[in-house]
């Protein structure tokens, strides 16, 4: 992954390379050395690497601003620490791109420390302009270069093209890691082109387009108009992909999926524009999900939709660079944060759970839509709130000048019978507790909140670390390893991704405070287990899971599960467990790296599941706001 450099800039940038271990041990430790053309020298230390494994190293190269367009080599060099000779030695070569020319600009992501890019088409430079100009991020289709993508478009006056990459020219269909990597690409362009926070736009082809959809569902306080071309719905829709329903634990299963069905959502689209881009003679995605949405959006106020007549799936580029679609989202050049009336629907707080001053961060029942609608009058001092399937929300009142008086569901909120409520500054949470609201304290480590909410998948977010247990026997110890390093290389094929691997014998959780933490294997064979997981009411070791004081039995069972760091209020740790090397098999068996597929908070499946289907899962579901068992949904055979 390699940047492109700006002529007359000084080079400060970001790439990365793979590293492979071809032996049967952990590497030692080791570093690359980057050394630029003028003896500019970065030392770049690398975590060690798992045996027979590869990982894709990040790099930081600097060097003296280059006088003429053209290419830049850098020297890079393996260096073994101990022995303090090169074991390998690789030149790279970057492009030198004038100012104004398409480009590709590396960052740093927080899912995993690795380095992934996007593409960049800088606005016009437009002389004597005062104005900052906006983002159009746009979200590419399946297979192609997110430097292509910006490409497509010619540059702008009033904005940057900002083309993130989904994480791969495939990735996850812009869900999961593929809508964290748009967000982080539009936040590093955000603070490094200095633009206008309210002018900005979303748009994107084939499975951009429903990309276009997801973030804008989602985060639509984000964007002042969203227009996807070519964009398909949902799995559902267009893939066919559904869960059965006819078992309680598929109704769970169902309900993780939530937030993968658009129409759920359209609501969230009320206050800003949609402009809908379809051919009619589209082979590849049926002009029928276009024409779903916009009977979905039938009521919307500020909607265009057009069908280009004969126009297949990519008829150049006017499929992105559309000029009535450019225009329409130039129009649209405010995002009103402090509306006094918000009112946003979401069935996973952790996607979506703000909208301007209004924050739902708690559900009744999870993974099912909630709504919560906000009206505040300044001039009464009165806040009003409707919700549905809510129990926490956090409001954001920063006005110091007004006391302001909250109902909740026509009920007056108060510490105690009788008193009013009086806030100066700062955010208050409220709590439904039956039918009744009260004011609370904010959040403990031992709450899900926004920020860790839940469902399986959200642990491998956050800078997340592989601890892989080596306190089993040859037999179990091989499988922790087999799978921890086939999850990374996974990721690393799937999402660019660079997951650092480490050895339960060398975890120090003092040292990873903040960062989640993915155990491989047991509290038998993973000696990280009882130091981090000491509270969990669910353990599992040899032959046996324990969920409290019941017990399901038997050396094949894979468990999937999340639970929160009590340390503090960021960290998560997710299990890939099994009672035996049979179960850590088993494990390997389901695809969580896949886009469409979900997991609640735990899952338990016995390897009958890959013959009988829903039967075989022993328990799953989601644990209660206060992540314990009792107070949590769950179903399954036993």
């Amino acid at each position: 992954t390699l940047p492109d450099v700006v002529v007359n800039v000084p080079i400060d940038a970001l790439a990365s390379v793979v590293v492979a271990n071809y032996t049967n041990e952990w590497t030692g430790p080791s570093a690359i050395v980057a050394t630029g053309p003028n003896g500019e020298e970065t030392v770049n230390e690398i975590p060690r690497i798992a045996p027979l494994s590869v990982r894709k190293v990040p790099i930081q190269l600097i060097a003296n601003a280059q006088k003429e367009l053209g290419n830049l080599e850098f020297q890079i060099s393996l260096i073994d620490s101990y022995k303090e000779h090169s074991i390998d030695e690789r030149i790279l070569t970057l492009k030198i791109v004038d100012p104004a020319a398409t480009r590709r600009v590396t960052f740093r992501s927080g899912i995993d420390h690795s380095v992934q890019f996007y593409g960049l088409t800088p606005a016009k430079n437009i002389s004597g302009s005062t104005s900052r100009p906006g983002i159009i991020l746009s979200l590419h289709g399946a297979g192609v270069d997110a430097k292509r993508q910006a490409g497509c478009y010619e540059p702008k006056e009033f904005a940057h093209v900002v083309a993130p990459t989904n994480r791969r020219a495939y990735g996850f269909d812009w869900e999961d890691w593929g809508r964290l990597d748009a967000l982080e690409a539009l936040d590093h362009a955000q603070k490094t082109l200095a633009t206008d926070p309210e002018k900005q736009w979303l748009t994107g082809h084939s499975m951009g387009g429903h990309g276009t959809w997801q973030l804008g569902v989602h985060h639509s306080d984000t964007f002042a108009a969203i227009a996807p071309s070519a964009g398909w719905e949902s799995f559902s829709s267009y893939g066919g992909a559904r869960i059965a329903r006819d078992t309680p634990a598929g109704e769970l299963l169902a309900a993780t999926a939530a937030p993968s069905e658009t129409l759920l959502f359209t609501d969230n689209l009320k206050d800003i524009g949609v402009y809908i881009l379809h051919g009619d003679a589209d082979d590849n995605v049926p002009v029928t999900e276009a024409r779903t949405m916009r009977d979905a959006l039938s009521k919307h106020s500020d909607l265009v939709y057009f069908e280009q007549k004969g126009a297949g799936h990519w008829w150049g580029n006017e499929c992105v660079d559309w000029p009535p679609l450019i225009e329409f989202l130039k129009d649209h050049e405010s995002i009103d944060s402090n509306s006094n009336f918000v009112t946003l629907t979401t069935a996973n707080p952790s996607i979506n759970g703000r909208k301007g001053w209004v924050e739902l961060t708690n559900q009744i029942t999870p993974l099912e839509v909630s709504n919560v609608t906000g009206l505040k009058n300044p001039e009464s001092g009165r806040i009003d709130l409707s919700t549905e399937n809510v129990s926490r929300i956090r409001l954001f009142l920063e006005d110091p000048s007004i006391p302001w008086s909250i109902y909740a569901d026509g009920e007056f909120v108060s510490e105690r019978p009788g008193r009013r409520i009086a806030i100066q500054r700062g955010a208050i949470v409220l709590e439904r507790k039956g039918t009744r609201w009260r004011e609370t304290n904010g959040f403990t480590p031992h709450h899900k909140q926004p920020n860790r909410g839940g469902r399986f998948k959200s642990a491998f977010n956050n800078d997340m670390v592989f601890v892989i247990g080596t306190s089993g026997n040859a037999e179990e110890n091989k499988a922790n390893l087999d799978i921890a390093t086939f999850d990374a290389e996974t990721f690393l094929y799937r999402g660019n991704g660079s997951p650092e691997c480490i050895r339960d014998v060398d975890f120090d959780s003092e040292q990873y405070p903040l960062r989640n933490i993915i155990l491989y294997g047991n509290a038998d064979t993973n000696s990280a287990w009882n130091d981090l997981l000491k509270d969990s009411p669910v353990t599992v070791r040899r032959g046996k899971i324990a969920l409290n004081d019941q017990e399901i039995t038997g050396d094949d069972l894979a468990v999937l599960m999340i639970r929160p760091v009590t340390k503090n209020s960021t960290a998560a740790i997710g299990t890939v467990s099994g009672t035996g090397p049979a179960g850590m098999r088993l494990a390997a068996e389901l695809p969580y790296f896949v886009s469409g597929v979900h997991y609640p908070d735990l899952i338990v499946i016995g390897s009958d599941t890959l013959i009988d289907g829903y039967p075989g899962i022993r328990r799953t579901g989601f644990f209660g706001n206060d992540w314990n068992l009792e107070s949590g949904i769950f179903a399954g055979s036993e």
